[in-house]
């Protein structure tokens, strides 16, 4: 008896020491992470996580993730926790909630048998990240749209150059001294000039 109940004690210290050094990993997370079982109730939860909520522990752990997150009675809408635990594979979703975006990663854990009887949900806070991919994607168009207008710009430049050099020959000409010719020649040389303005404006 004496000697299985020193195995036991060992047992259970090294079962406590295995446990501390979960909750350590967890705790060092940076983002909101938690632990589900099938029911969607909470196991364990990281510091970060009730810090955000400003929550304890005791308030957290056995209720419902969508009562404790979202205050709500039901499943978030595109929550895919049930999804992740049937196909018992990695998976990824993005949220909004209030004014942020999150990004949620889903890693179903599995028995000997591959039975998903747990689950940890990771989510980080991507609004930042989010913004930045669109400005970045705004200013990419915005980039195309820039080589586009110069091609096109310089492809009007050379016909309006021919334009504007037979004009001048045709003013310069003295077989056509007509006055209806001069005004049809001033209106092409105003409209190319025009034209002009407009082709430099763009290519600035």
């Amino acid at each position: 008896f004496n000697s299985m109940s020193v195995e036991i004690k060992e047992y259970t210290d090294h079962l406590i020491k295995k446990n501390q050094e979960v909750q350590s990993i967890i705790n060092g997370i940076g983002g909101l992470l938690m632990i589900l079982n099938p029911q969607l109730d909470i196991i364990a939860i990281n510091d970060k996580s009730m810090e955000a909520l400003g929550k304890a522990p005791e308030e957290v752990c056995g209720r419902k993730c969508y009562e404790v997150l979202a205050g709500s009675g039901e499943i978030c809408k595109g929550c895919i926790i049930e999804e992740a635990l049937k196909t018992r594979s990695k998976t990824y979703t993005r949220i909004a909630f209030n004014e942020d975006i999150f990004q949620n990663t889903y890693f179903p854990i599995l028995t000997k048998d591959d039975e998903a009887t747990e689950i940890v949900v990771y989510s980080q806070k991507i609004t930042k990240r989010v913004m930045l991919e669109k400005e970045l994607s705004q200013s990419e168009k915005m980039s195309e749209i820039g080589q586009l207008t110069s091609a096109i710009a310089h492809e009007l430049k050379n016909p309006l150059a021919v334009i504007k050099g037979s004009a001048y020959l045709l003013k310069a000409s003295k077989e056509y001294q007509d006055e209806t010719v001069d005004l049809s020649v001033d209106t092409i040389l105003q409209t190319t000039d025009y034209a002009e303005k407009v082709i430099y404006n763009l290519l600035e």
